[in-house]
C-alpha cells in the first residue's frame, strides 16, 4: 500500500483554480477538464485526481470556462500559473509543508 493513500485528499481554492497540497509532492500537475465535465473538475475527476495525487503529485484543478475564444483562455492560464505558483508556495507554508 503507497503510504500517501491515507494522507488526506482535500482540495483548497485558489484564485482561478482548486489546489490539493501533497506535502512532499514529486511535482505539480495542473489540470484542465473539458466541456461539460471540466466545470466541476475536482468532482468528475475526483477519482483521476485522487490517484494522482496519491501517486504523490500537487494537484492545481481549473474549472472549465466557456468561450468559442479558446485562444484567450489558454493564454489567461498561462499567464495566472505564475501567481497560483505563489499561492501554492503560500498555502504550503501555511499548512506547516516544507
Amino acid at each position: 500500500m503507497n503510504p500517501s493513500n491515507s494522507l488526506p485528499f482535500r482540495f483548497k481554492p485558489l484564485t482561478a483554480a482548486w489546489a490539493a497540497l501533497h506535502p512532499n509532492p514529486k511535482g505539480v500537475i495542473f489540470f484542465i477538464g473539458g466541456a461539460f465535465f471540466g466545470t466541476f473538475p475536482t468532482v468528475c475527476y475526483r477519482y483521476l485526481l485522487r490517484n494522482l495525487f496519491n501517486q504523490g503529485y500537487t494537484i492545481v484543478a481549473f474549472p472549465f470556462r466557456f468561450s468559442f475564444r479558446h485562444w484567450s483562455v489558454a493564454v489567461s492560464l498561462a499567464r495566472c500559473k505564475t501567481e497560483i505558483r505563489q499561492e501554492l508556495i503560500l498555502e504550503a507554508k501555511r499548512s506547516g509543508f516544507k
